[in-house]
């Protein structure tokens, strides 16, 4: 059954916390994503792990780095509350390190999570998957809400469900009503939805929460 994880893409602390507020009033959610850029390995600045206050330990934080040197950021979120880390596949340019940088995570006590951006195959990760708790196929391009979703998505996907076993598989970009359902019934595990929660739809007047029900509904009566 998969699970909606709403996310956050902020550029400032006054910004996050109103979306966070937003979130938390969605009476379902029991899992968010907190999107972190640089402004280096994506053009986008977001606010920074260091300037969140401590996250409510009732919820399960994911933090999505979108980051250069992504090991510099595990203590910050360990210290802010997440429960897990994801960083970036492309970040990391000696592939060997891959194993070391899921040990820091582990060893911090937070889940580790492995992304891979659009042009990434998803042979590629292969090899080093089964050292992750989560995989993330990122299917627009990091950064920035309310993109197109890429193609290759549920195939990358297929191929993942077949090679994995035990490693939970995150759709993040582009999931919407018309399309969580499909992603469900391939397997995958997470779904991640930000500009779809804010979508008007037919009645333009749907709330976060009426999205975020109508969604979950439709992954989770298969």
């Amino acid at each position: 059954m998969a699970q909606i994880v709403p996310s956050i893409l902020e550029d400032n602390s006054a910004a996050f916390h109103e979306k966070l507020l937003e979130v938390l009033k969605i009476p379902e959610v029991r899992r968010v994503q907190v999107d972190i850029s640089d402004g280096k390995f994506t053009p986008r600045k977001t606010v920074a792990v260091s300037d969140l206050d401590v996250l409510n330990p009732a919820y399960f934080w994911e933090a999505h780095l979108m980051v250069e040197n992504p090991q510099e950021y595990f203590l910050d979120a360990k210290i802010a509350g997440f429960n897990s880390a994801i960083f970036h596949f492309e970040a990391v340019s000696d592939k060997k390190n891959l194993a070391q940088l899921a040990a820091e995570l582990k060893k911090l006590k937070l889940e580790a999570g492995l992304a891979i951006n659009p042009e990434t195959k998803v042979e590629d990760i292969f090899e080093y998957a089964p050292l992750f708790d989560q995989i993330l196929l990122l299917e627009v391009h990091p950064g920035y809400q309310g993109q197109t979703m890429q193609s290759g998505a549920m195939e990358k996907l297929e191929k993942l469900k077949k090679h994995l076993k035990n490693v939970k598989i995150e759709i993040d970009g582009g999931v919407k009503l018309d399309n969580g359902k499909a992603f469900a019934q391939a397997g995958a595990d997470l779904l991640v939805v930000n500009s779809a929660l804010y979508e008007a739809g037919e009645a333009h007047d749907q709330t976060p929460t009426q999205n975020f029900e109508k969604l979950s509904w439709e992954v989770q009566n298969l």
